[in-house]
């Protein structure tokens, strides 16, 4: 009697771990997009403490984000996704901060 594995034993496992590997995959994929979602939104919180620390000391918001450098915010922050233009819109009349990268990084 030979001793070994048959062709069929093999490709059952070369075929579980794909499927294993796939399934890792989508994990990870899911956890950046969590954590790149995190991140932004820390980054928007950061943003709108420091708009409100500008305005209780001048009065009125800043014209731009880059006003708040380095006084209030050691850099200006953009969203971690990768896009071609990664900052955040800013009204400075009402001093909120949103995503323009994606919809879904929301405070």
């Amino acid at each position: 009697m030979k001793k070994g594995f048959t062709l069929v034993e093999i490709m059952i496992v070369v075929s579980v771990i794909a499927i294993l590997a796939g399934i890792g995959m989508v994990s990870f994929s899911n956890a950046r997009k969590t954590a790149i979602r995190s991140t932004c939104k820390v980054n928007m919180r950061q943003l709108e403490e420091s708009l409100v620390r500008y305005s209780a000391d001048n009065g009125s918001f800043p014209a731009a984000l880059n006003g708040l450098a380095p006084d209030y915010i050691k850099k200006v922050p953009n969203c971690p996704a990768q896009s071609a233009d990664n900052s955040y819109n800013y009204d400075s009349v009402s001093g909120v901060v949103t995503c323009r990268t994606t919809a879904d990084h929301t405070l």
